[in-house]
């Protein structure tokens, strides 16, 4: 559900929320409702930054699509250490992670679903083994993704 608000921006702020949504090719309330949600859980998470990526906005932390920092914690059997030492980061990042995928796990539960999706087609495909790494996201404790 979503509900209108209206709010007073300065006419500077203005015009550079429409000469950003025309280089993006998209309206300028789309783009100010993007900005108030990512600063809402930016506010929430502030490891956590958004950006543009091939397949679309992704949240980001450390470096790494938070979706693969949540994926590397799930293969390392919920191990923050391990986890944060395969992605040489600081286990505060990957706890950063953890805590976004608690708010948000509904969007995060795609992208891990479609990673899923793609290394078993590449496992049936013969272009790599990822079946250790199918089976421990599939039988991690918690996990919702098929």
């Amino acid at each position: 559900m979503s509900r209108a608000l209206s709010v007073r921006i300065s006419d500077r702020t203005r015009a550079k929320l429409a000469e950003q949504a025309r280089r993006e090719g998209i309206k300028v309330h789309a783009l100010a409702v993007r900005a108030v949600e990512e600063a809402v859980r930016t506010a929430t998470h502030p490891a956590v930054r958004f950006e543009d990526r091939g397949e679309g906005r992704r949240a980001i932390v450390g470096g790494w699509e938070l979706w693969e920092v949540v994926a590397a914690f799930l293969y390392a059997q919920e191990d923050l250490a391990v986890a944060a030492t395969e992605l040489a980061v600081s286990p505060q990042i990957v706890e950063a992670a953890i805590a976004y995928y608690g708010e948000f796990n509904e969007e995060i539960d795609l992208l891990l679903a479609a990673d899923l999706a793609a290394r078993d087609r590449h496992a049936r495909d013969g272009q790599g083994d990822f079946g250790r790494g199918i089976a421990v996201l599939r039988n991690a404790p918690g996990r919702r993704c098929a």
